[in-house]
């Protein structure tokens, strides 16, 4: 039994030092923040098909890993920490945050194109609005500490929603589509490291913010601000 606490320990912290070299040196980065037009795109993502009623015509070519992920996740993760730490494939990238107000939808996603502008209020593709950067997310799974960020669409409502629990709708059910691994956000919180992405629902729309102060409240259950909901934490972002 101590063997293993002290492997998982050993695992743990290898993830937290990868992680702190991943992360932004900068802490102001940590803020919801305008992006630059003129970005060199920092996404090497192809494009998949998706159903025929989502209204994003682009989308990251990542579902077909979910299912491995997913399965993955419930088992005990043996990855030697040495090769953790040697990893060099780490790499963080804004998650953006969008609104379409006649929807009255939020859109996050890692890939700039499928809205074609990250600029703070500037309408882009679909009738969203930039919003900013909600926060920074991994575009591969580069240790434990890691959890794959499941996206599906519900056209009979208009919402995405946005969870680290394949369990909730596995390939889809209820009305929602999956479309595919998002990015790769973190399990814990490290303090001065990540923060809190918090869900919340009004009945209409899935909302994410890591500033608390938007709706009010973080604790589950209790109603905040513009009829939202708090969920709980969704998952950590840097």
């Amino acid at each position: 039994m101590k063997l293993i606490r002290m492997k998982l320990a050993l695992v743990f912290l290898a993830a937290v030092l990868v992680t702190i070299q991943c992360l932004p040196n900068n802490s102001e980065e940590f803020r919801l923040e305008q992006e630059p037009e003129d970005e060199t795109d920092i996404n090497a993502q192809t494009e998949t098909e998706l159903p025929s009623d989502s209204p994003i015509a682009e989308e990251n070519e990542q579902d077909e890993q979910a299912s491995e992920e997913e399965q993955a996740g419930d088992k005990e993760d043996d990855t030697d920490s040495s090769e953790i730490v040697r990893s060099t494939a780490c790499r963080l990238i804004p998650l953006y945050r969008y609104f379409k107000g006649d929807g009255c939808d939020h859109f996050y996603t890692t890939n700039k194109r499928e809205i074609g502008t990250t600029v703070a209020g500037r309408i882009g593709n679909h009738g969203y609005r930039c919003e900013g950067i909600a926060g920074r997310i991994y575009t591969r799974k580069i240790s434990p500490s890691v959890v794959p960020l499941y996206r599906y669409w519900n056209a009979h409502i208009r919402d995405h929603f946005y969870t680290t629990n394949f369990r909730e709708l596995g390939r889809g059910r209820h009305g929602w589509a999956y479309e595919g691994v998002q990015g790769y956000c973190f399990k814990y919180f490290l303090p001065g490291l990540t923060r809190p992405l918090y869900r919340y629902w009004n009945g209409n729309d899935h909302f994410y913010t890591t500033n608390a102060n938007e709706i009010g409240t973080t604790t589950h259950g209790r109603r905040g601000k513009h009829g939202y909901t708090s969920e709980g934490i969704a998952c950590y972002v840097a």
